[in-house]
């Protein structure tokens, strides 16, 4: 345990959170480089991932500013000063491919690019004959053709037509213009000619950087891809060097309609062994009852095409080039955790107001459970995206609760999103990105944020040591999914969310059950089944089936092993009666049936014992799912007094448990935690300063520990269970910041008595009050964002030994306390208090609150405005002056932030300030004049 501890107070460097850093145009100076890096090493940052896009002003050589070219020599150039001075300061580098996103530029061309397929339906009733000109009447390719009857409908299988040979073409001066069909024998009866055309406008990257933009490339096309990093990525490392960069990244898949690729028939064919042509209207409508199989088959090979053609293509080129892949799966149709596992560092996401207690499948959970199964020792986060909307409203303080939220969905590496770079004639806002929080420099938090980044080290440092332990697998419906939806750009993560439901896995983990997500893939080709289900180290004692209808064979096979091995299966509503895809369905599904028939009883709410496990249906997803979980398999941890706002995160390291747990609220609580590990020393200690942190009680029993903690607002800690030493049953101990409690010491409160002086030296304001006031109230500081210092005095008789802490009663947002000159440290979130023992003398002491507030003030006053470019020409590039201005109001535009904020938020300090003083050693208590 002792090495744990030491690496808890000496964190690992590799550990440090990253950010994004966005060069806008690429118009980036090296002295401006050179100090945005000095910041972020400053600020405790460990390295940068750049993320060059849209350009936020016109080249002015008289201002000092070139949007450098895509892949120029400048840009090389840059790049390469860049990695030298990072390499110099200790920071890592990483980098986006392409510019902007998806993935593309302007070597993809068009027919490499990806598609989107739109049906087009004709209705006709026979006997006749039928003519169609579909000249001018679609855009773009007709891939396939074809006709069948309808009832009730439905289209008849046995019908079906293909009428794609009988496409004509139709020639305008000798030029092909269209297609056509002519003179089709229509048979008596309602039928339906249904077109699919590949649309002729292909997405392009979304507002890149100087000549870097183009079609988005196909993802799901070898050839493709290949010609993308050839083009693409190549350059970067024959002419930077190979291993320069530590990672390349791809951000969401934000593929807009594609639900197609030129290789699709043929590969169709050869993975599902029979031909799309004639049942290519299932893909839309209905044909007979068999749709849903040929969805399924459909969006299972788009599935393979994606990850085999992109994401492990992109994985393997990034091994030759001496570099890592990490990515960022959310957004694909695919196997969503195959997709996350198939990089060497899978990524998630978190956006908008998630600074709260929440699991988060959508973009961390999916993400850290393919780490977990796949192997992935770190898993990372793009994290306060859209933390408050709209912006500059953020504070470290909620962004401590976010990265709380975030490690509790087993994530253990922060990417922030981010830094935007911002030269100082950018302004007091700099450059802001539209979607972030502004993590940079020009933030009033700002000079603070080295708080928050070494909070981050240290518990990612933490996260990484050893293996994630979860008790329970949630195996996902992604069979489900494919088969009931229709041709899409499929956003698999979102619609199993949906499709499980949401708040359902997260009740599972307020519960207090860890659980990873598990595949088909986990289960047929990883998994051994010997009490329980083993995958890489950790061993599953449940399979969750939520909403599950569908299953392989093979799948249903190992479930069946999982139970008879020991395991318990749960299936909510009912059993998986169906099997997947159109060949041999029959066949199949029969044999899930069987399977299922031999595991689960008949009715729900009971349970069937199977070998040495047992299987239950549950009545429903919410209360009836856990209530048969926890008459089966014991909660981890039961948290008492969490108020739904305290949660955790378990790993094991050798015969250590290590478990981190976090209050992400704003209120103290008093939580009682029962954990399952039991016969083994407890030892506690406060995540952020690595000190050990007070115990309220602590006792072990024959099958459990409880552990009784006062948790203060935000608070969070490491407990560490070691094989060491037993602990004592129902043993009172009390340690680390309360240890002077076995001393019984009197306690006093001497609140400052005023007055008090603010001082804004930026706005030559001055004003005296009784107790502290909020300065946004003052017409001349309204719009004030910066630093106010608030001084008063304290005359004490005499300094007792003991402990000293200083109290504000309300703090917006952040503060630095100075005490007769010296610093005594920072107050960055609550509750607002500062230990200041050592800082005061007998006499008059002077203490100083410098306080900043948010940005959002400076944002919202009326005479910040974005400028335009006058006239409809300007001097370099882009030239014309409407492009560029488009992009301002859109990009740095602050109209939504004013429509948002009506008023300035509140400014500085509020209220009683008091110091309370701990007497251990029977002194006098201080008085106060």
């Amino acid at each position: 345990m002792d090495c744990h501890v030491q690496r808890l107070e000496h964190p690992d460097p590799e550990a440090k959170g990253w950010t994004r850093w966005w060069w806008y145009g690429c118009a980036v100076q090296r002295e401006e480089i050179d100090r945005e890096l000095r910041f972020m090493q400053e600020a405790g940052i460990g390295g940068v991932e750049i993320q060059t896009l849209y350009p936020l002003a016109a080249d002015d050589a008289e201002a000092g500013i070139y949007n450098i070219p895509y892949f120029s020599p400048e840009f090389f150039d840059v790049l390469d000063y860049t990695l030298k001075r990072a390499e110099e300061l200790g920071l890592g580098v990483d980098f986006t491919l392409g510019s902007s996103w998806p993935y593309g530029g302007p070597h993809v061309p068009q027919e490499l690019s990806v598609q989107c397929a739109v049906p087009y339906q004709i209705d006709v009733s026979g006997p006749r004959s039928f003519s169609y000109d579909f000249t001018s009447r679609v855009t773009g390719k007709i891939e396939r053709a074809v006709m069948g009857k309808m009832k009730d409908s439905r289209m008849l299988e046995e019908t079906i037509v293909d009428l794609t040979p009988s496409l004509q073409e139709k020639l305008l001066f000798g030029w092909p213009w269209g297609k056509v069909l002519e003179d089709i024998p229509i048979p008596e009866g309602d039928w339906k000619i249904v077109v699919f055309v590949t649309h002729l406008y292909h997405q392009q990257a979304a507002i890149p950087a100087r000549d870097a933009g183009g079609y988005v490339v196909d993802h799901c096309r070898k050839d493709a891809v290949d010609l993308f990093l050839k083009n693409g990525g190549n350059p970067l490392t024959e002419r930077l060097g190979r291993g320069r960069f530590r990672c390349f990244f791809c951000d969401s898949i934000e593929l807009l309609g594609n639900n197609w690729t030129g290789i699709l028939e043929e590969e169709f064919f050869r993975r599902r062994g029979y031909r799309l042509d004639r049942y290519i209207y299932g893909l839309w409508g209905e044909i007979d009852d068999i749709s849903d199989r040929i969805r399924y088959d459909y969006f299972l090979t788009m599935s393979e095409l994606t990850i085999e053609n992109f994401f492990e293509n992109m994985t393997a080129w990034c091994d030759r080039h001496g570099s890592k892949a990490r990515i960022q799966a959310h957004g694909t149709w695919a196997d969503i955790l195959k997709a996350y596992g198939s990089a060497h560092i899978p990524e998630g996401e978190t956006f908008g107001p998630q600074d709260k207690l929440e699991v988060n499948s959508i973009h961390r959970r999916f993400a850290s459970s393919a780490a977990h199964i796949y192997n992935k020792p770190v898993v990372s986060c793009e994290s306060f995206t859209w933390l408050r909307v709209p912006r500059f409203m953020e504070t470290l303080e909620m962004m401590k609760a976010e990265v709380d939220a975030i490690f509790l969905d087993g994530i253990n590496a922060i990417y922030n999103h981010g830094y935007a770079y911002s030269p100082p004639d950018a302004g007091r806002l700099g450059w802001p990105f539209y979607a972030s929080s502004q993590i940079n420099h020009t933030n009033t938090y700002w000079p603070y944020y080295r708080h928050l980044g070494d909070y981050i080290q240290r518990v990612s440092g933490m996260l990484r040591i050893g293996r994630s332990r979860c008790d329970i697998a949630i195996y996902l419906p992604q069979a489900d999914i494919w088969s009931e939806n229709q041709m899409a750009d499929l956003h698999m993560g979102m619609k199993l969310q949906e499709y499980m439901g949401w708040g359902v896995t997260d009740r599972i983990s307020k519960k207090g059950y860890c659980f990873d997500y598990i595949n088909d893939d986990i289960l047929n080709n990883y998994a051994s089944f010997e009490e329980g289900m083993a995958v890489n180290g950790s061993t599953y004692r449940a399979i969750l089936l939520i909403g599950c209808k569908r299953l392989l064979p093979g799948t249903a096979e190992k479930l069946e092993r999982f139970v008879r091995s020991g395991g318990i299966l749960i299936a909510s509503e009912a059993a998986p009666y169906l099997s997947c895809g159109l060949c041999r369905r029959e066949e199949q599904d029969a044999a899930v049936q069987s399977c299922m028939a031999r595991i689960f009883p008949e009715k729900p709410g009971i349970w069937r014992s199977g070998g040495r496990g047992a299987a239950a249906i549950a009545p429903d997803r919410g209360e009836g799912m856990t209530a048969l979980l926890e008459q089966r398999v014991r909660p981890d941890v039961r948290i008492t007094g969490g108020g739904d706002c305290v949660g955790y995160v378990h790993r094991v390291d050798g015969t250590t448990d290590i478990y981190f747990i976090a209050n992400i609220s704003a209120q103290s609580r008093e939580v009682t935690f029962d954990f399952s590990v039991c016969g083994k020393r407890l030892s506690v200690f406060d995540a952020a300063t690595a000190k050990p942190y007070g115990v309220e009680k602590a006792a072990g029993y024959e099958n459990s520990t409880e552990l009784a903690l006062d948790m203060e607002a935000f608070d969070s800690v490491f407990v560490f269970f070691d094989e060491d030493t037993k602990l004592p049953a129902t043993d009172r101990i009390l340690s680390g910041k309360d240890l002077f409690m076995q001393q019984v010491p009197q306690e006093k409160t001497c609140i400052l008595p005023g007055p008090w002086r603010l001082e804004i030296p930026e706005m030559e304001f001055t004003l005296e009050w009784e107790q502290p006031e909020f300065w946004q109230q003052y017409e001349q500081t309204r719009y004030y964002s910066g630093v106010g210092v608030y001084t008063s005095s304290l005359v004490i008789q005499e300094v007792p030994a003991g402990c000293a802490v200083l109290h504000l009663e309300e703090l917006r947002e952040v503060a630095q306390v100075r005490i007769n000159g010296r610093i005594c440290g920072d107050i960055w979130r609550r509750p607002w208090k500062l230990d200041v023992t050592g800082a005061l003398t007998a006499g008059k002491n002077t203490i100083e609150v410098y306080c900043s507030n948010r940005l959002i003030n400076y944002a919202i006053d009326p005479e910040n405005e974005i400028t335009d470019y006058p006239g409809e020409i300007v001097e370099g590039w882009p030239y014309f002056s409407q492009a560029i201005n488009q992009i301002r109001h859109r990009r740095i535009g602050l109209d939504r932030e004013r429509q948002a904020v009506g008023e300035p938020v509140p400014s500085g300090m509020r209220g009683k300030v008091w110091i309370t003083f701990l007497d251990n050693k029977g002194m006098n208590f201080p008085t106060t004049e």
